[in-house]
């Protein structure tokens, strides 16, 4: 879980700027790190274990895990909004590491697991966040497992993927009033709709980006 909270401050630039580098980076004060690492102290019986593996985001355990780590983001500043959509990732990224830890398990240990994994999977693939991932990886993703919409990536006659050639849009800014900027530079798109998204004053909008050719 501790983990899977890790990899997500270090793979979003809004919560990296929130709250430092995560766990293991050295922006996090001494005591919220101790916070953090209390989460993996808690006592488990057999039932919760079976409850945890088959859908940890539910499970007690999960639960109470969230429940802490929301402790630490409101202290962090973040809002009562955006806090349950962090512990949410978290919790079902956390799948991903229990499957490599349990890759170094005996075979025996393996066996006992298998239809529980098996369930696992299988129900987790409908939930609110294996939705958005699958949607993710097989629509927006440039390495979906389907072999047609992997083609698709990929530049007409060549091996590589359109990716390898993409090059950064310039964007020209419009005033209030819709009308262009025309003493204002025109700004990296990608970077500029980072900082605009990663901006506390800029929650409650919406961006449209339109392109004309």
């Amino acid at each position: 879980y501790i983990e899977s909270f890790d990899s997500l401050v270090r793979n979003n630039d809004w919560l990296r700027e929130k709250i430092g580098a995560g766990v293991s980076g050295n922006d996090i004060n001494n005591d919220a790190k101790q916070q953090i690492e209390q989460l993996g102290e808690l006592n488990l019986d057999q039932a919760l274990v079976k409850e945890a593996w088959e859908n940890f985001p539910e499970s007690t355990l999960g639960q109470a895990l969230n429940q802490q780590l929301s402790q630490y983001l409101a202290q962090a500043g973040l809002d009562r909004y955006t806090i349950p959509l962090v512990t949410g990732w978290v919790a079902w990224g956390t799948y991903e590491y229990i499957d490599s830890l349990l890759s170094y398990e005996p075979e025996d240990i393996l066996s006992s697991f298998s239809l529980a994994t098996a369930a696992a999977q299988q129900t987790g693939a409908t939930r609110k966040y294996g939705n958005i991932e699958s949607y993710l990886t097989e629509q927006i993703s440039p390495n979906p497992s389907d072999s047609y919409r992997l083609q698709l990536w990929k530049v007409l006659g060549e091996d590589f993927k359109i990716p390898n050639i993409y090059v950064p849009l310039k964007a020209q800014l419009l005033d209030s009033n819709g009308k262009v900027k025309e003493y204002a530079n025109p700004v990296n798109l990608e970077s500029w709709a980072k900082q605009q998204l990663a901006n506390p004053d800029k929650n409650g909008q919406v961006m449209f980006i339109q392109d004309r050719a």
